[in-house]
């Protein structure tokens, strides 16, 4: 049987979008031309990996000397899409193999999508077979259907910034783990620490619960404070007290002690206390580490 070509010279639009709740998304890349309209399903990660990799083309392609293909930098006004997906999201096929090409012709990337394709094979004996690359050449196939994009390179730079986008609205993340929050029930437990947790207890909780200053340590270089959240003793540096140093940018001590106990743990070197990024009572963004419990 001929492969079945869904082709889209000059589409109308081209996007990617999803259906479903953030955490339980399905994603589609769908193409439309006049009344035609498909939809191939596809995993997160390769929305995001094409995205990046239309990027890395444009970028290559403007930077050639007099920018010959008319590149532009950023997304053309006319052609932001925020639009969700067009009626009806039909599955046509659920993408594997992707690739990526230049057409300097008609000044178009070309992307095709084929299907994934599942062969049984069976094998009596696995001792017999000698050759695996050979078997692997001979059980080649050619994917029943494969969609065919062509669009040009102001139209690219819309799709990989509508993805990028679109892939980074799911779930958000917590603040210290990194991990996806399911809710406002997600509790972050990182081994030996006291959990960050954001239910049952506002008060006990460690990213919004009340800094309560018990005192000044006078002896540090910055403003450096101990309070305590519920019954878990801190240590609190407000980002308007830190004192400049010639070889650092101002304002990102908190960024660099939170960088350092995320080293640390990483490493499994257990040598940093918890510490993480929060507002306080002095403003935005301060670092606060765990000293303990109080007894």
């Amino acid at each position: 049987m001929p492969q079945i070509v869904h082709g889209f010279d000059w589409p109308d639009r081209f996007v990617v979008g999803t259906v479903g709740q953030p955490g339980d998304r399905t994603f589609y890349l769908q193409a439309r031309a006049g009344s035609k309209l498909i939809s191939v399903s596809l995993e997160k990660q390769q929305s995001a990996a094409l995205a990046e990799r239309v990027e890395e083309v444009l970028d290559e392609l403007m930077a050639v000397e007099g920018n010959p293909f008319s590149v532009p930098a950023i997304t053309p006004e006319g052609l932001v899409d925020n639009d969700p997906l067009e009626q009806p999201v039909e599955e046509e096929f659920r993408a594997g193999t992707m690739t990526l090409g230049w057409d300097p012709t008609t000044s178009q990337l070309v992307i095709e999508a084929f299907p994934i394709i599942e062969i049984e094979v069976e094998v009596d004996d696995l001792d017999q077979i000698e050759d695996l690359d050979q078997m692997e050449i001979d059980l080649e196939v050619e994917p029943p259907e494969v969609l065919v994009i062509r669009i040009p390179v102001g139209t690219a730079r819309a799709f990989a910034k509508r993805t990028r986008e679109v892939v980074g609205a799911g779930r958000p993340l917590c603040p210290l783990c990194r991990l996806p929050m399911d809710s406002d029930d997600h509790v972050c437990e990182l081994p030996r620490r006291i959990p960050l947790t954001t239910r049952h207890d506002p008060e006990h909780d460690l990213l919004t619960g009340d800094i309560v200053l018990e005192g000044r340590i006078m002896s540090a270089s910055n403003a450096t404070f101990v309070g305590t959240i519920g019954d878990v003793t801190v240590v609190y540096k407000p980002v308007a007290g830190e004192q400049p140093l010639w070889d650092f940018p101002d304002g990102n001590l908190a960024h660099r002690e939170v960088a350092a106990y995320l080293v640390s743990e990483v490493l499994g070197w257990d040598v940093v206390p918890r510490t993480w990024l929060r507002d306080g009572p002095m403003g935005p963004r301060h670092a606060a580490a765990v000293a303990g419990r109080r007894s």
